[in-house]
């Protein structure tokens, strides 16, 4: 049995005239194209195993949408879903979330459009004065988006925090976790903020965030770039009451209940034991 993501390195040993005594199962772990918009050039790290699909006894792909893709573009009938994992944070509990306290984790890099999260504030902030975003992460982007906190006024709603350890506090501490990223294999850190009890507020972008963020009961989804939106889900979630946001805390929890460690493993338990 030979399991590997880097396809680029690897996967033309396996393509072509295999003759390899040896079952394969091949892993995407990002969208399988590169071009954001018009998703018609394939990402050059999975070229030879979407043109040579049949030399591997199954691609495993981390959603249902992307699976539904590929097959549709490809007609593949190989494709299998195994999503990443995450724990249930045991710190839920002991964490009060700080109210108007909205918070991003990632790169930042330019397609995470942390850009569009502080022009999204700013509007917030015409109904909200006191709301403020904890930005988690380091980027080439960072000095632009200090820039940006200057020019829309937002000096004392924004914190650039860096690095974190205890990313779990982070999330558990806060009234909303925020991504505006253009396109995810998976989008761990909606997941990771979910098994935390932390709604998600995002753009509905490919792939995952739509699989995991369930509209009015753990979060909301807003079309690419309509920050006007955004920005009235975000004001409208902040604006309910403790009780309310209780229930999305626990819809939360429920959802990342899905992606534990055990019910992953045992999707690859079942995967492995269909090719013995």
């Amino acid at each position: 049995m030979s399991l590997f993501d880097r396809n680029k390195r690897y996967s033309s040993i396996f393509t072509g005239q295999n003759q390899l005594n040896v079952k394969t199962i091949s892993m995407i772990h990002s969208t399988y194209f590169s071009n954001i918009a018009f998703r018609s050039k394939i990402n050059k790290n999975y070229q030879e195993v979407l043109n040579s699909p049949y030399s591997f006894d199954n691609i495993v792909v981390l959603t249902n949408n992307q699976k539904q893709d590929i097959e549709k573009r490809f007609g593949f009938n190989n494709l299998a879903v195994i999503p990443h994992p995450c724990k249930i944070t045991d710190k839920v509990d002991q964490k009060k979330p700080e109210t108007n306290k909205l918070v991003s984790v990632g790169r930042l890099a330019p397609e995470k459009n942390i850009n569009h999260l502080l022009e999204v504030l700013s509007l917030v902030k015409q109904h909200i004065p006191e709301v403020i975003l904890e930005i988690y992460g380091s980027g080439k982007e960072l000095q632009n988006l200090k820039k940006l906190v200057q020019k829309l006024d937002l000096k004392n709603n924004v914190t650039f925090k860096g690095y974190v350890d205890n990313v779990e506090d982070v999330y558990a501490s806060s009234d909303l976790f925020l991504f505006a990223g253009q396109a995810e294999g998976f989008t761990m850190s909606v997941l990771e903020s979910l098994a935390c009890g932390c709604p998600v507020g995002s753009y509905n972008v490919r792939y995952g965030v739509d699989e995991m963020v369930q509209e009015e009961k753990n979060g909301f989804l807003v079309d690419f770039g309509d920050k006007e939106s955004f920005a009235e889900k975000i004001v409208t979630y902040l604006n309910q009451t403790n009780e309310e946001k209780q229930y999305y805390r626990q819809a939360a929890i429920r959802t990342a209940a899905h992606y534990t460690e055990e019910k992953v493993a045992d999707k690859w338990q079942q995967l492995i034991s269909s090719l013995s």
